[in-house]
């Protein structure tokens, strides 16, 4: 910037000279004081600063002056344009010698106006020496301002106020040249001090300027500068702090406003609003707590019908449930998972006591001792599954009671309590076991009335064989009826032994059984039977049969009336099987026949009680129903048709095997 403001005043000063030369004239004598006053009027309009105008001719003679008085003391030894004289022509120097220094430029007049070798001098004041001074003060307070010449000699430098003494070979001393273009460099100076240094040219003049730097006065304006802005930093950050804080003092005061009121609506002050004021964002917070608050205190008295409209339902419901449950014969106690009875019907209340509601379970059925893993309660707790059991209980008198225990499940997972509902069922387990005895009666009776024949037959024998031998003389035929006798005698005694062994056996308790061996006494006892005539009765026991542990006599009569039936489905004569097998964990003992067969629409209805396919004359059509209740209650198994058609009927009896019995052929002995 300042080489730029250098050669525009210096090109300012040289066209203003030539402008001047154009209009001036001069003749033999010379320009007279009137064209130079005319020439200096001229180079004003184009260089303010114009001081003074003189011609000099080739000689040194002074042709001409603006000033009357330089003729008088005028010497060309001194005079700088005579001194200036060079080639090229045009130089620009500077006058220093004096406290206001001016500029010298010289410039040559056409030939055409005042023949050869005149030039025209001028004397201009020096802004530049003005400007220069201002931009060092402005760009480089630290610093040095140098003018240089087109030769690189320093003309003027801002710290000696023009006194240029020494100044050029200061500057050899730092450069070697200071002259052409542009260039940045860091040196150091004479007295030892790093600088920056900047140089720019003027082209038309061939000046200079130079800037140097010292870098610690460089770094020193930094540092002011940097303390300037870290205290402009410091007030800014204070002012953005008591701004936050302001602005924070009033987020909070609404905040707790709204805070406040959130309490109260959390203790049921719904609806409460608050003041919407300050920010936009407040008042938008405010609007929609407001209206958050109206919706809760809209929604919660909603609710409250409901929960008012729920409850009274509940209550009807509770009531109506009470009503059912009381209403029915069936005991019904509710339990709870910790063991608690939390509701009982009025017969439960009835036959177990008034205090039962609020006591365990086992305080109450099983005498304060805790309930097995195999106690209904405990299985449909832990394994959610319902379960019919049978119960006696002892209120007053004995009672057989039918127990059925339901899970109650919660989200439809978890057990959360039991319901067990008893049914008193002593006068059906009479007329049960009054059934069961009739059928065993009939079935024992058939088996008498056969072994009455069986005895019969010997025996009219023996009474025959008796009557002839009375009546006759001969001694051979007496000695015959003897041993007919004899073996019709031994023929009843194996008879009533095999009745006897029967007989003897404990068939009524609970024990480890050989089913085979079942089998081979119901086929004995089958072979007396008077129907049995005709008949085959065969036997596929299965070798290393696991044994089962029930009561035999259960398992006899079931067997026995299976046979009987067989037997009067083949009155023409047939065969009868009892195969024994083992299927999935359980022992079966296969009945079957090749009689007639049993209708397909009445298959279904073989084990409904008093149901029969014989003649009234032939039995009471319970045979097969307790039969099914005595495998089912009574032995744990089950009894089914397994087919039946025109080849015949099969019926299988399925019994579980006993745990850790695997054979039971030794079991007997």
């Amino acid at each position: 910037m300042a080489a730029n403001d250098a050669r525009r005043s210096v090109l300012e000063m040289t066209e203003a000279l030539y402008a001047a030369g154009e209009t001036l004239v001069v003749g033999t004598e010379g320009p007279t004081g009137d064209a130079i006053a005319s020439a200096v009027a001229v180079a004003g309009q184009y260089a303010p600063n114009v001081l003074d105008l003189w011609a000099v001719g080739q000689d040194g003679r002074l042709l001409a002056s603006s000033f009357p008085d330089t003729a008088r003391h005028y010497d060309p030894s001194e005079d700088p344009c005579v001194a200036g004289f060079f080639d090229p022509p045009g130089p620009v120097g500077i006058e220093a010698d004096t406290l206001d220094p001016f500029v010298i430029v010289t410039v040559p007049l056409p030939p055409t106006r005042s023949g050869d070798g005149v030039r025209l001098c001028g004397r201009f004041s020096f802004d530049l020496h003005c400007g220069l001074l201002s931009l060092q003060r402005e760009l480089a307070p630290f610093g040095v301002l140098y003018l240089t010449s087109a030769d690189g000699w320093i003309t003027w430098d801002s710290s000696d106020e023009f006194n240029p003494t020494n100044s050029s070979r200061d500057l050899a001393e730092r450069r070697p040249t200071a002259t052409g273009g542009r260039w940045m460099d860091q040196y150091t100076l004479p007295s030892g001090t790093d600088a920056l240094a900047a140089f720019a040219s003027i082209t038309r003049p061939g000046w200079g300027v130079l800037v140097e730097v010292p870098i610690p006065a460089a770094l020193a304006g930094l540092e002011e500068l940097k303390w300037q802005a870290v205290g402009l930093g410091a007030i800014l950050a204070l002012i953005l702090i008591i701004a936050s804080a302001l602005t924070a003092e009033s987020v909070a005061s609404h905040l707790r406003q709204v805070a406040t009121a959130a309490n109260r609506i959390a203790c049921g002050a719904f609806g409460e609003i608050v003041t919407a004021s300050g920010s936009a964002e407040i008042r938008e917070l405010a609007t929609v707590f407001n209206r958050m608050s109206l919706a809760l205190r809209d929604s919660y008295g909603r609710l409250e019908e409901r929960i008012v409209e729920r409850t009274a339902a509940l209550q009807r419901s509770e009531k109506l449930t009470s009503l059912l449950l009381d209403a029915i014969e069936q005991r019904v106690v509710v339990v709870e998972r910790n063991g608690a009875i939390v509701k009982a019907n009025r017969a439960a209340l009835a036959a177990y006591g008034q205090e039962i509601v609020g006591r365990r379970y086992v305080d109450v059925f099983e005498k304060g001792t805790e309930l097995p893993a195999t106690h209904p309660i405990r299985q449909a707790f832990d394994r959610c599954a319902p379960r019919v059991d049978e119960r006696s209980h002892r209120a007053g008198r004995p009672e057989i009671l039918q127990v059925e225990t339901y899970p109650v499940l919660r989200h439809g997972t978890t057990v959360e309590s039991v319901v067990e509902i008893a049914r008193v069922i002593t006068a059906e387990k009479q007329i049960q076991a009054e059934h069961v005895h009739h059928e065993r009666m009939a079935a024992f009776g058939l088996l008498a009335a056969g072994v009455a024949h069986e005895i019969g037959n010997p025996l009219a024998a023996i009474q025959s064989q008796l009557r002839l031998a009375s009546s006759s003389d001969d001694p051979q035929r007496t000695r015959q009826t003897l041993e007919i006798v004899d073996k019709e005698v031994a023929r009843i005694t194996r008879l009533l032994r095999e009745l006897v062994d029967f007989s003897r056996r404990r068939r009524d308790e609970v024990a480890l059984i050989s089913v085979n061996d079942v089998v081979a006494d119901v086929a004995r006892l089958l072979h007396h039977d008077p129907r049995a005539r005709g008949v085959r009765i065969d036997q596929a026991p299965r070798a290393e049969l696991p044994g089962v542990r029930v009561k035999e006599d259960r398992v006899v009569q079931v067997l026995l009336n299976l046979g009987i039936n067989a037997l009067d489905a083949m009155p023409d004569g047939g065969v009868l099987t009892f195969e024994t097998a083992v299927d999935s964990g359980d022992v079966l003992v296969r009945i079957r026949d090749n009689g007639s067969g049993i209708a397909a629409e009445l298959q279904e209805r073989v084990f409904e009680p008093f149901f029969s396919t014989k003649g009234p004359e032939q039995g009471t059509g319970l045979g097969l129903f307790v039969s099914r209740k005595i495998v089912h209650d009574e032995l744990g198994g089950r009894l089914d048709l397994e087919r039946s058609d025109r080849q015949g009927t099969t019926f299988t009896v399925r019994l579980p095997v006993a745990p850790g019995h695997a054979d039971a052929q030794e079991m007997r002995s």
